[in-house]
């Protein structure tokens, strides 16, 4: 075993040898009680052998419960190291359905994704971009997005593959685009021949921080 090892599992232990140096001590001082107490000749004071180790029972049931705790607390953090692997498999797995976005214009999908760019949030709705697996934008115009959506978010979405058209654009989104974005005639030009998904739903999986 070599010194970094030794080190380790040393400390691993100090917590029970500390309860354990606790509990003698405790021990050690009523004995000293019931000494004398028996010297002053007052057995009404005195500490008997039972109540020592009804004490000590005490202290093993603590003792056994801190363990439990700690035991909680590691299963908590590994539950949420498993929850956040699970999220980012499942963005990159459903990103596969945005491989090939033109031949699924006017159908209905469900994809989970990471938020790009968070292009506009107005009263109107949310405007945001994911990148698809070929590193082909794809912008996501959703009316009902949460307001706490941010950059990072990972979400899913489901709605209807549109193509984005400025002469279309309030028919296939049913919003106007002066009503959703700050600047109409930048963003067209931008997002010219792109494909965009009118969103039904928007919802948070993970947030950018790692939680739920």
């Amino acid at each position: 075993m070599n010194d970094a090892t030794h080190l380790h599992r040393s400390g691993a232990r100090r917590p029970g040898i500390r309860r354990a140096a606790a509990a003698a001590a405790v021990v050690v001082g009523l004995g000293g009680l019931t000494g004398c107490a028996d010297a002053a000749g007052s057995g009404a004071d005195a500490v008997s052998s039972e109540d020592v180790e009804r004490l000590e029972a005490d202290l093993g049931s603590l003792d056994d419960r801190l363990g439990e705790l700690e035991q909680d607390l590691r299963s908590a953090a590994g539950d949420a190291v498993d929850r956040a692997g699970a999220a980012a498999s499942s963005a990159a797995a459903d990103l596969g359905v945005l491989e090939d976005v033109r031949s699924l214009l006017d159908r209905e999908i469900t994809f989970t994704a990471e938020v790009g760019e968070l292009l506009q949030t107005t009263d109107a709705g949310t405007v945001f971009r994911v990148e698809g697996p070929g590193g082909e934008p794809v912008t996501v115009v959703a009316p009902d997005a949460p307001a706490e959506l941010t950059a990072n978010d990972v979400v899913e979405v489901s709605g209807t593959v549109r193509q984005i058209g400025e002469d279309t654009f309030q028919q296939d989104f049913g919003v106007t685009a002066d009503q959703l974005l700050q600047d109409p005639q930048a963003f067209f030009q931008d997002a010219r021949d792109q494909f965009a998904v009118d969103a039904d739903t928007v919802r948070v999986v993970q947030d950018a921080t790692g939680g739920n």
